[in-house]
């Protein structure tokens, strides 16, 4: 029968256990050497959730075209769904926002840093969507709809990482 253990460091914060010097991986596991499942606070749980929203939807929608300017048709797919990849994330994103109001509403907000950066990346995303309806975008003057969706898609890969940071 397995039974939970801690494993424990040293003083200079490296894992006393030889099976974890050879994983590499530190943390709470049980005797027969699976890990236990990760825990998040309410923090913990939205960047992670961001994150996944990121990687799945945002970053293809984000390279897709420059992957098929360097590598050709193997990434063509990605090019074609970008619209749909952004909507996607648009989606997602919507449902990160209302626990963000969750957050809020219980009395812990995020930093005023938060709000102001990843403010105007949520912003950036619902002008993007949007723009998506063709008729919309058509009233743009032609010349500032590739420099608008450069910017917007730009600040929202910063904001994305910025938010990010340390939670990889």
């Amino acid at each position: 029968m397995c039974r939970s253990t801690q494993s424990s460091t040293t003083r200079s914060g490296r894992a006393s256990d030889a099976s974890e010097r050879r994983s590499g991986h530190k943390g709470p596991r049980d005797d027969c050497g699976s890990f236990k499942p990760l825990r998040l606070d309410g923090y913990g749980a939205l960047r992670l959730g961001l994150a996944i929203g990121v990687l799945a939807f945002f970053w293809p929608a984000y390279v897709g075209g420059a992957l098929t300017f360097l590598f050709g048709d193997l990434f063509l797919t990605i090019r074609r769904h970008a619209r749909e990849l952004g909507l996607a994330f648009a989606a997602a994103l919507l449902v990160h926002l209302g626990l963000v109001v969750r957050l809020c509403a219980i009395g812990s907000p995020p930093s005023p840093e938060t709000f102001a950066i990843f403010g105007v990346a949520a912003g950036f995303v619902y002008l993007l969507t949007g723009l998506s309806v063709d008729r919309l975008r058509q009233a743009l003057p032609r010349e500032s709809w590739p420099i608008l969706r450069t910017v917007a898609m730009t600040y929202i890969a910063f904001a994305s990482s910025w938010t990010l940071r340390g939670s990889l």
